[in-house]
């Protein structure tokens, strides 16, 4: 097996839960991989909540998902209320690691960018066209952006965003990584949302996050790695799949390139 990562140290910073495989496969190539969870995805699931989203989905052309994590949530949710998917509606995914998410829980994916992910490319795929007058439901979090939304109201399209989820800063000790952070130990930090960028900031206050500045990101998207550069933080590579094995690839990308 290829340890083409022996020695590098790495922050993984994702949805808590979802940062043990990613650790896992950077670890079996060598990687000293600390796990860092930035977001804890809360259900919404009052019953007034979960009967909007049953009933936005029965009337709907077009469901769109908006992140791995949301997926997980929402789906979770739906099965355990006996929610499927109905009948007629088409599925739509903001990005690859979406689409594969949703895949492996049985729905199948109607329209998805080919790579990288975002509103904007979604919205510029030619598989996701719904007509003027069409509806679409975004399942999404309880203050995500409306990009999307916007883009699809621009186009005379009826939209419904459903929050399904809150989320929230986990209870997380941040210690171990500032100290890698200012001892040059943990050279780079993986990152894969914005949301999960600016809770990385907000947990490790103005000292921790001048530490976390020491190292470089490896994310997924450019809207990702343009906020980086603003708050302070170097891009060292962007993924051009956000699944586990891309990000891995982009880390290589990185480590051979220093």
């Amino acid at each position: 097996m290829s340890r083409a990562l022996e020695g590098v140290g790495v922050v993984v910073t994702r949805p808590q839960g979802r940062t043990h495989a990613l650790a896992a496969a950077l670890r079996a190539e060598g990687a000293q991989a600390l796990e860092l969870p930035t977001i804890d995805l809360t259900p919404l699931d009052d019953a007034a909540a979960q009967a909007r989203v049953e009933a936005a989905l029965a009337a709907a052309d077009w469901a769109v998902f908006v992140s791995p994590g949301g997926v997980e949530v929402a789906l979770e949710r739906f099965g355990s209320r006996g929610i499927a998917r109905p009948e007629g509606v088409r599925i739509a995914a903001v990005g690859p690691g979406t689409a594969a998410a949703l895949r492996l829980r049985g729905w199948p994916v109607d329209a998805s960018p080919a790579a990288g992910g975002g509103a904007a490319e979604l919205l510029e795929t030619a598989d996701f066209a719904p007509r003027p007058g069409a509806s679409c439901v975004i399942l999404a979090g309880e203050h995500g952006r409306d990009v999307l939304a916007e883009g699809l109201a621009d186009r005379g399209v009826r939209v419904t965003r459903l929050a399904v989820y809150r989320a929230m800063i986990p209870t997380v000790d941040p210690a171990a990584a500032i100290q890698g952070w200012r001892q040059g130990r943990l050279q780079y930090t993986i990152v894969t949302s914005v949301t999960g960028l600016e809770h990385l900031r907000r947990l490790l206050g103005p000292s921790g996050w001048a530490a976390a500045c020491n190292s470089r990101m490896v994310t997924v998207s450019a809207r990702v790695a343009d906020r980086g550069r603003a708050l302070g933080i170097d891009t060292a590579a962007v993924a051009a799949d956000p699944g586990d094995e891309g990000i891995v690839q982009a880390l290589r990308r990185a480590v051979d390139a220093s």
